[in-house]
């Protein structure tokens, strides 16, 4: 009994994606490498890299860090795919070349995967630093919600066998929202999302980041999802909808954007045969 500190039962990989982000990742792998619960595998994937880039991942490679390299720029979500794929462990966790890790992130977030066979995916709270600080406190997993946004952000923890089951990350987002099409790609399968309401990892605040670029297209997204998940949405669409209806006419602050969710929306409401 009591908390896991040295040793843990399931083999962890933490994946690290890199492309052209050669002044950042040197951090995101040595707050990988100062888990005070050690991960059995880091593995950087370079995505055809720049020069200086490739430089500087080649030369984190080490006794505990692996570095493969794409020839040919393929995108995050095919390049966290081939890690994947190459890495031996019975879980990941993929974490960005530009963010890092809190060092207890495995220590509390692997004994939640590990409680529950239902326990799809492990999210944290994060703190923001870079072009502004701050922090985002997640909510508790609710599926109607992570059916309205995408509100997981990629550092969590998920088993390598139900990343099998759903097919991996779809390598067709390559505008973004991979993260929001895997987690609900896993409440299909019955899944759900476990928080832990700790400030776990930093996420970097920039222009160039893939978050700050997909919300300019999130409309697309929006209809990706519907298109791809149309019928477990139908089967959510009127939870969706009273979500949404308090959200715009409730009152509530919203942190995470439904104004951005409109063409979701929009064909939830034909679903139920209203008009907007």
């Amino acid at each position: 009994k009591g908390e896991k500190t040295s040793e843990m039962s399931t083999s962890v990989a933490i994946i690290i994606p890199c492309h052209n982000h050669g002044e950042y990742v040197g951090e995101a792998v040595a707050s990988a490498l100062a888990q005070t619960l050690p991960a059995s595998e880091i593995i950087v994937i370079d995505d055809a890299s720049d020069e200086p880039a490739r430089r500087t991942c080649e030369a984190l490679a080490s006794g505990r860090v692996r570095v493969i390299r794409n020839e040919k720029n393929l995108g995050l979500s095919a390049s966290r795919n081939r890690a994947i794929r190459e890495a031996g462990s019975e879980a990941i966790l993929p974490l960005d070349a530009d963010d890092k890790l809190h060092p207890d992130f495995l220590r509390h977030a692997l004994p939640v995967l590990e409680s529950s066979p239902d326990v799809g995916w492990v999210y944290t709270d994060c703190t923001l630093f870079g072009s502004r600080d701050g922090f985002l406190e997640f909510p508790d997993y609710d599926l109607t919600l992570l059916l309205a946004h995408d509100v997981c952000l990629a550092p969590s923890l998920f088993r390598r066998r139900d990343w099998e089951r759903v097919g991996g990350y779809d390598e067709s987002f390559a505008i973004g929202q991979e993260d929001w099409d895997f987690w609900v790609s896993l409440a299909e399968k019955g899944l759900r999302g476990a928080h832990v309401s700790q400030r776990l990892y930093d996420y970097r605040q920039h222009s160039a980041s893939m978050r700050s670029r997909s919300h300019k297209d999130i409309d697309v997204s929006a209809e990706k999802m519907w298109n791809k998940h149309k019928d477990f949405y139908e089967r959510h669409a009127e939870a969706i909808w009273r979500y949404y209806v308090g959200r715009f006419y409730g009152g509530r602050p919203d942190a995470f954007r439904s104004e951005s969710k409109i063409s979701l929306l929009r064909r939830i409401a034909r679903k139920l045969g209203l008009r907007t």
